[in-house]
Parts: C-alpha cells; structure tokens; sequence
C-alpha cells in the first residue's frame, strides 16, 4: 500500500513546495521592497537605517515589531493549512472511493496517508522558518555586524514547533468533517465557526476596550514570543502548552480512527 503515500506525494507536490518556499518568499519580499530600492538610490548606509526599521531596532524603548522575525511565522502556516484544506478535494469521486474500500486495509491505509502527508507539509514549514530565520541571521550579521551570541536569544524554534501542533490540533477537528461531509459541506461547517469566532471578535472591537494602536498589538506579540521562546512565561502557562500537545497527539489518533469510520458514508455523499 506504499503506492497511496507516492500517489499523495505526487498529487500533493505542489503544496509541499509552497509550504516549503513561504517563509523564504516573506524574505525575498522584504528584501525587494524594502532594501533593494534604498540601497538603489540612497546607498548602504540608509540600507542600516531601513534594516533596522523593519528588524524592530528604532522603537522608543529599543526595541519593537521585528516584521522580518514575525511575518513568516504568521503567514507560513496560514498558507500551509490551506494547502492541508485542499488535499481532499482530489480524492471526491465515488468511483475512488469504493476502489479504496475494496481492499481489507484500503480506507485506513488512505486515510493514514492522508494525515501523514498534511503532518509533512505542516514539518517542511516549520523547518523552511527554521532556515529562513537562520538566513535572517546571517543578513543581520552582513548589515549590522550582530554576533552570534547576541541572535542567540532570538529565535523562534519553540514558536515554530508549537505552530506544527496547532495546525495538527485544527486539522484534527477539519479532517472528520471533510471526511463526512466532502470539502465543500465540510468547509461551509467550519466556515460557520469561523464566522461566529468572528462575530465575537468583531462585538468585542466595538463594545471592549482596545489598545492604542496596531503597533501596541504588534509589540506585544513580539513581547509575547519572545518570552514564551525564553521561558520568562508563568510555569502554569507551560503547564497547560504541555497539556495541550499531549491532547493534540491523542486527539489526531481518534480522530483518524473517526475519519476512518466515517469514510464510506462520506463517499456516498459525492456528487460523482
């Protein structure tokens, strides 16, 4: 049954390498943005200036929002968990779908493959922020001359780690509908949560009280990581992160096992 993980590889390349490439493309555009054209027409000492504009080196207090540290970490496994959505959609068809059930171990095997690939592509972004936060170094070293052991306490690796599982926890709850019910029934389920979190968000932006600025929320998250990275957080706080990855691991086996009894009744539900 190996030829179900080549088959999901080979369906699924494509957001394997987006998952992979994002955190380098945040990079690259904050390069193209913002350094090339300084550099262009003011020269490198206003490279020095910008750089540490978007690394978070100029605020009141010294530091603030490091845009090149943060911008990756919350766009790579937005991109990356809708690619995860998408796997679904090419196996919709009934025809696939008895075909798997045929064989004695077919729907677990299929199913199995399927979480392992959305695990892999959720891996290969977090190592694709491991290596772009290591080229970050490696550009504040060229352009500041930052040593090693002042990025030390910089970086992100724990953030990185805990998003792999929270991306795990939030497809442990997608794949048993999308299973069930197909992608699309499956996503307007999940849209409808999405929209009452966002309804609670949006009556809570207009009746509770709000920071000062986009740039204090931005401080703070920066703040946030950083301590949750330095381990500077109160021990009940790691207490209930430890809780939660136990939950997350326990919780993806029941619901693959979910998903597979769900299968075939999901099955009867395709269009085609």
């Amino acid at each position: 049954m190996t030829g179900l993980f080549y088959k999901e590889l080979r369906l699924n390349r494509t957001a394997l390498i987006i998952s992979a490439v994002i955190p380098f493309l945040m990079m690259l555009l904050f390069v193209l943005l913002d350094l090339l054209p300084v550099l262009l027409m003011n020269g490198s000492d206003a490279v020095i200036a910008e750089w540490k504009e978007i690394t978070g080196r100029t605020g009141e207090t010294g530091t603030s929002f490091n845009m090149m540290q943060i911008m990756p970490v919350v766009c790579a496994p937005m991109c990356s968990g809708l690619m995860q959505i998408q796997m679904f959609t090419v196996d919709e068809t009934k025809k696939w779908g008895c075909f798997t059930a045929s064989h004695p171990k077919g729907i677990c095997t299929a199913v199995y493959y399927k979480y392992v690939i959305i695990f892999l592509t959720s891996v290969l972004s977090m190592v694709s922020c491991e290596v772009a936060q290591s080229l970050y170094w490696l550009t504040d070293h060229i352009i500041l001359g930052t040593k090693a052991d002042d990025m030390a306490g910089t970086g992100l690796s724990l953030v990185f780690m805990l998003l792999v599982f929270f991306q795990m926890f939030c497809r442990m709850i997608d794949i048993p509908f999308i299973v069930r019910f197909g992608s699309k029934k499956g996503g307007a389920v999940k849209a409808g949560i999405i929209g009452a979190l966002f309804l609670a968000f949006f009556v809570y932006f207009l009746f509770g009280p709000l920071p000062e600025s986009v740039d204090v929320i931005a401080l703070k998250l920066d703040e946030f990581l950083t301590k949750l990275q330095s381990g500077k957080l109160p021990a009940g706080f790691y207490a209930g992160l430890a809780a939660f990855l136990w939950v997350t691991i326990f919780g993806t086996y029941f619901s693959y096992k979910i998903s597979c009894k769900l299968y075939m009744k999901g099955v009867e539900q395709y269009d085609k």
